[in-house]
């Protein structure tokens, strides 16, 4: 089966930190990971940290869309024949008195 560049790739990079890591007494591999911890650590509060502070600054960045007024509408407006069948559906089905749970027959 042939490998794509990328698993050569992958394959390369591999053997090359092998060889890197082989050479390293244990004492000293310890000493490096600690300090790429370190490093990770540094680098990701200092991103978290500018994350937050940019919250505010991004505000202002954006332009705020001004919407038009919508009038209410009218109470004293006669509901419409859709309206109207949901009403009579729903006092038909759901009436709270034939179907109230709490009264006693």
């Amino acid at each position: 089966m042939k490998k794509t560049p990328f698993e050569n790739l992958r394959d390369r990079m591999e053997a090359c930190l092998r060889g890197l890591c082989g050479r390293i007494s244990p004492e000293r591999r310890i000493v490096v990971i600690a300090a790429a911890l370190a490093l990770f650590a540094v680098v990701n509060c200092w991103i978290m940290i500018r994350g937050i502070c940019s919250i505010g600054r991004e505000s202002d960045r954006i332009e705020h869309i001004s919407l038009p007024d919508v009038p209410p509408p009218d109470a004293a407006e006669e509901p419409g024949p859709l309206e109207l069948e949901i009403e009579n559906f729903l006092n038909e089905h759901f009436n709270t008195e034939s179907h109230d749970s709490t009264t006693l027959e």
